[in-house]
């Protein structure tokens, strides 16, 4: 379900720090003037809306801002007691996003009202809980507080959009933009980049593994995003469901980001991180990448590492680590990572574990599909040169008519790279192998299940054949009997539909795949 409300583009030009602080500013002004306004007799709200909260908007990345848990929203309040799950707004695709816990009777008679933004709920909607509107220009600035109601289409007159609510936090936030607008602002704020920190854990005290002697090392594989000039890793967090004797943590626990070496297992080392003077559990253990001029800590764009625990030395029985793991792949919602996450990162779906002694280090993949919990942050690399400098000024005398053009988006396609073979005896499985041009975030099971359309046969496995990557496959058909079978793979409709083949920023598979293997009889 994908509605669509046609909001018109504004027209935008480049402002200054000073410039940017001054405009918050005067609109934190203007709305505290319009809240202070008793309302008129004639604006009265006759009637409580379905339901009404106030968000409190947070910056996830360059490119997601809005409330993704419930504990963003206050004043909850409407007649429906539903319960928010989140609101968010995905900039490049100007999508504005919507779910509750459970579904919206009624949904299609009423209009969502985000500060002065009214849209409808389209036909065909009621008992949906969750709710994707496109072309939404949302505005928003980090730790704003906004008004958001559901209210009836038809007494829509009765509730009027409202301006932004005023609140502390971004009155001061506006003050100290101005003062710091002249000070030297280069320095990118760090950002959440990827987690699956809220991904759930399998059974019910999840999946756990122990790092011991046995198994000295665990390592977790995850791909950065396409910015042009990579990443500078902050840090990165853990989860930690035991430790039996912490006391040597700090001194032989080590964590390091690891190159992918030829065969997919981790490599060499690209990266040590800073331990934490103490360290508790269960709960998220923070290690800190190094800074400084020639750091280890610029990670480079659409490359695989690894972040890689260690404990080479633990003295005794007692003096071990105990880390959980996600659900297995196949068990999980379908976003396998938390979401507000940098575009086009991903964690796998499968982790390492390390067994070694004093001459050998080996690296062995885990059966089950399941990753460690880890979240990382830091920065998108930029470099401002001297042309770029002089275009963002005269964007400034620009008129305000003029808008940027966006660059078409690359097709995301698909290739068979090794094809099935020609006719079938009807019962021996048969198989082919096939390359998407980029990564996507999608199961080996839904791929299996959910992906393929095939008449006369079924798809038995999906295995990768360059893991950990998500781009070259191997895929097992079994024909139902001697008749043709005929396998598709189609073009999605919706990015959103189960078993949809997308990119992580939603570009849909811009190719059809479709071939037969014959009856030999025929």
């Amino acid at each position: 379900m994908t509605p669509v409300v046609d909001v018109t583009a504004q027209p935008t030009r480049a402002l200054t720090p000073r410039g940017i602080a001054a405009a918050l500013l005067a609109t934190v002004l203007a709305a505290m003037a319009v809240w202070a306004t008793p309302a008129s007799a004639d604006t009265q709200e006759p009637a409580e809306p379905v339901w009404s909260a106030d968000m409190t908007v947070t910056e996830y990345t360059n490119v997601s801002v809005g409330a993704a848990s419930a504990d963003l929203f206050s004043n909850v309040g409407g007649s429906g007691d539903l319960q928010i799950k989140s609101l968010w707004s995905y900039t490049p695709h100007r999508d504005l996003r919507l779910a509750f816990q459970e579904g919206v009777p009624d949904a299609a008679d009423y209009t969502l009202q985000v500060g002065d933004l009214s849209l409808g709920f389209p036909a065909g909607t009621s008992g949906a809980s969750s709710f994707k509107w496109h072309d939404v220009d949302a505005d928003w600035e980090h730790g704003q507080l906004i008004r958001v109601r559901i209210v009836p289409t038809a007494d829509i007159d009765a509730f009027q959009a409202d301006t932004p609510v005023p609140d502390v936090h971004t009155i001061n936030e506006a003050l100290s933009r101005i003062a710091t607008a002249d000070k030297d602002s280069s320095e990118p704020e760090p950002q959440f980049l990827v987690s699956n920190l809220g991904v759930g854990t399998e059974g019910a005290g999840g999946i756990q593994r122990t790092l011991d002697t046995a198994r000295s090392g665990f390592a977790q594989a995850f791909t950065t995003g396409a910015s042009t000039n990579g990443y500078a890793l902050g840090a990165v967090d853990i989860a930690v469901s035991r430790f039996y004797d912490a006391s040597n943590a700090a001194d032989q626990l080590r964590v390091t980001i690891n190159e992918a070496a030829s065969e997919g297992e981790p490599g060499d080392a690209h990266c040590t991180l800073t331990n934490p003077s103490t360290f508790t559990a269960p709960g998220v253990i923070t290690f800190e990448a190094p800074t400084g001029e020639g750091s280890c800590q610029q990670l480079a764009t659409e490359t695989t590492y690894f972040v890689v625990i260690e404990w080479p030395n633990p003295s005794g029985t007692d003096s071990y680590a105990v880390i959980p793991q996600t659900y297995p792949t196949e068990k999980t919602a379908a976003t396998e990572e938390d979401p507000g996450g940098a575009q086009g990162w991903s964690i796998a779906d499968r982790a390492y574990y390390l067994t070694a002694s004093s001459d050998t280090r080996t690296w062995t993949a885990y059966d089950e599909t399941a990753s460690f919990k880890i979240k990382l942050t830091g920065t998108i690399s930029e470099q401002t040169t001297e042309t770029e400098t002089e275009a963002e000024t005269e964007t400034e005398t620009e008129t305000e008519t003029e808008t940027e053009t966006e660059p078409e988006p690359v097709p995301f396609t698909v290739s068979v790279t090794v094809a099935a073979p020609t006719t079938h005896n009807g019962s021996s499985e048969f198989t082919f192998e096939l390359d998407f041009s980029e990564n996507l975030r999608l199961s080996y099971k839904t791929l299996k299940l959910h992906a393929f359309n095939v008449t006369g046969g079924s798809v038995k496995k999906a295995q990768r054949t360059d893991r950990p990557a998500n781009i070259s496959w191997r895929i097992t058909v079994k024909p139902d009997s001697t008749s043709d079978v005929t396998v598709v793979l189609p073009i999605p409709n919706d990015c959103d539909d189960t078993g949809a083949i997308c990119t992580d920023d939603d570009r849909k598979l811009s190719n059809r795949l479709e071939f037969t293997v014959s009856d030999p009889h025929q």
